[in-house]
């Protein structure tokens, strides 16, 4: 599939997490009011969030050396306490396994996320 057509776009999701601008006390406070329907909306049904998204060329990879180097720095992020292990594995399955490069050719990135005092930090703001 890819040799016919190795254009690809992936995308990458960080971190992501509800925040809780509000205690329960609050809240039961601002939803008495239904002009605050906008607040609820807004700083409670919402989620931070950090993406990316890659626009490439996929390629095979055919060098055993950059096999072996690309598997071990994912066994190391998903299987650090097991990299004992980690040679007899890549021996009994490098040339079963394929892995592949992306040329990036793009890369578009956003996010969302709250402050302490439940605002948006936009525009790469940090607390």
């Amino acid at each position: 599939m890819f040799n016919q057509n190795p254009r690809v776009c992936i995308t990458f999701i960080g971190e992501t997490k509800i925040p809780e601008n509000f205690s329960n006390e609050e809240l039961n406070i601002i939803v008495k009011d239904e002009a605050n329907a906008g607040i609820i909306t807004s700083k409670v049904f919402i989620t931070e969030f950090e993406s990316a998204v890659v626009f490439g060329k996929v390629k095979l990879v055919e060098n055993e050396a950059e096999k072996t180097n690309t598997l071990r720095l994912v066994c190391e992020k998903y299987t650090l306490t097991k990299m004992d292990y980690f040679p007899m594995v890549v021996k009994s399955g490098l040339n079963i396994t394929s892995v592949y490069s992306i040329e990036i050719e793009e890369i578009t990135a956003k996010r969302k996320k709250y402050g302490k005092n439940g605002e948006e930090l936009k525009w790469g703001k940090k607390e």
